[in-house]
C-alpha cells in the first residue's frame, strides 16, 4: 500500500509495480554467490543507525534564478529522511559536485565526492566533513583543453574506511583506481577501458561496479572485483543498461537501476536471492544503513522511501528547494551503535 505525502508524487503503477526482469534467475542467483557473500554475514557491512542522506543537487547559477545565461550550480547537499532540513554543503564553488556521487565513509564523519571549480577546470575528488572543515583535494584529473585531459570521480569508501575506490577516465577509456583515504597512493586496479559506473564494497572488499559491453552500444552490466585485482565476477546478464548499484548492508542482495533502452523507463530493481524485483521508477537508490528500507528520486523528482519488497512506498515532495531543479546520487549516512 502506498501512502501519499504529497500531491506531487507518482502514481500506485510507476511506484508499486514488482516483477521479475527478464533473465534466468538462477544465473543471476550464480552471480550473487561469486562474490562470496551470499553466505558469508561475518564478512558483511555491520549496520548502523539512519543518519543522513547526502545528495547530489542542481541550483541556478549562483542561487539566481533571474541572473541570464550560464550552467546551473551543480553542489552537495544533506537532508533528512523525508527530505526536510535540507542543508548545501558549506565552501563549494561552482560545479563541485558535477563529477560524481557523494559518499559517506563508514563511521559518518566524511563526505566524499567529485567535482570542479569551473565547466572547463579539471575534475577533482574531495573529502570533508559535514560542516565544511577538514576539506582536502585527494585527487585530480587534467582540464578539457589540455592534450592529455583526464577525468576522476565516482568515489566510494572501503568498509575499513582506510581506501577509496574512483573511476579514472582518459581517451583510452574508464578504469578503476584505488587509493588511501589521504589521496596517496593512488593505484590501477582495472585496464577494461569500459567501466560505466562504480557502485559500493561489500564487507568482504569487493567493489560492484557496471561495464559497458558490446552486445548494444549502450548495455551495461555488473560486475565485481577485489580491491586488490584478481578475477571479475559478472553479477547481471540482462543485455539492459544497469547502473547506480548499491550493496545491502548485510551483503545478501543489491539494489541497481534498470533500464531496457537508453529512453525507457528507469526501474529500481532489488536483486536478492536469484530474483530480481522492481520496487519503483527513479534513481540514485540508497540502500538505509540498517537495511530496512531503500530511498530514491522519482521521475517526477518526488523522494521515496520503500521497503526492500517494494511494500509501503511513502512518497515525499522534490526537496530541492529551488522547483524545477533535480536532485540525485543519493547516500545514506550510517551512524555506528551506540554513537546516536
Amino acid at each position: 500500500m502506498v501512502r501519499i505525502r504529497s500531491p506531487k508524487a507518482t502514481s500506485a503503477e510507476d511506484r508499486g509495480t514488482r516483477r521479475r526482469l527478464r533473465g534466468a534467475a538462477a544465473v543471476l542467483a550464480l552471480g550473487l554467490c561469486a562474490t562470496g557473500l551470499a553466505d558469508s554475514p561475518s564478512q558483511a557491512v555491520l549496520p548502523g543507525l539512519n543518519g543522513r542522506i547526502a545528495v547530489n543537487y542542481e541550483s541556478p547559477y549562483g542561487g539566481c534564478e533571474d541572473c541570464g545565461g550560464g550552467q546551473p550550480d551543480y553542489l552537495i547537499a544533506t537532508m533528512n529522511a523525508d527530505g526536510s532540513d535540507f542543508q548545501t554543503l558549506p565552501g563549494q564553488s561552482r560545479y563541485e559536485a558535477a563529477w560524481g556521487s557523494p559518499d559517506w565513509s563508514p563511521d559518518g564523519t566524511l563526505l566524499a565526492y567529485a567535482g570542479a571549480a569551473c565547466d572547463d577546470c579539471a575534475s577533482k575528488i574531495l573529502r570533508t566533513r559535514l560542516d565544511g572543515s577538514h576539506g582536502k583535494v585527494l585527487e585530480k584529473g587534467r582540464s578539457f583543453d589540455s592534450g592529455h585531459w583526464v577525468n576522476v570521480g565516482s568515489p566510494t569508501w572501503s568498509p575499513s574506511g582506510r581506501r577509496i575506490a574512483y573511476i579514472r577516465t582518459t581517451r583510452g577509456g574508464s578504469d578503476l583506481f584505488v587509493m588511501r583515504r589521504d589521496g596517496s597512493h593512488a593505484h590501477r586496479l582495472t585496464r577494461l577501458g569500459d567501466i560505466a559506473g562504480l557502485g559500493d564494497w561489500s564487507g568482504q572488499g569487493r567493489l560492484l561496479f557496471a561495464r559497458g559491453l558490446g552486445t548494444k552500444p549502450t548495455t551495461t552490466e555488473l560486475f565485481t572485483i577485489r580491491y586488490d585485482g584478481g578475477r571479475l565476477h559478472r553479477v547481471t546478464h540482462n543485455a539492459t543498461i544497469e547502473s547506480s548499484a548499491t550493496w545491502a548492508p548485510d551483503g545478501h542482495a543489491l539494489v541497481y537501476v534498470g533500464q531496457e533502452t537508453r529512453f525507457a523507463p528507469r526501474d529500481v530493481t532489488v536483486l536478492a536471492n536469484g530474483t530480481a524485483t522492481t520496487i519503483g521508477q527513479g534513481a540514485g537508490p540508497a540502500w538505509s544503513p540498517d537495511g530496512t528500507l531503500i530511498a530514491y528520486i522519482a521521475p517526477d523528482d518526488s523522494l521515496h522511501t520503500v521497503t526492500p519488497t517494494g511494500a509501503d512506498d511513502t512518497a515525499y515532495p522534490n526537496p530541492n528547494p529551488f522547483p524545477g531543479r533535480w536532485v540525485g546520487s543519493l547516500d545514506w549516512q550510517r551512524i555506528p551503535e551506540g554513537q546516536g
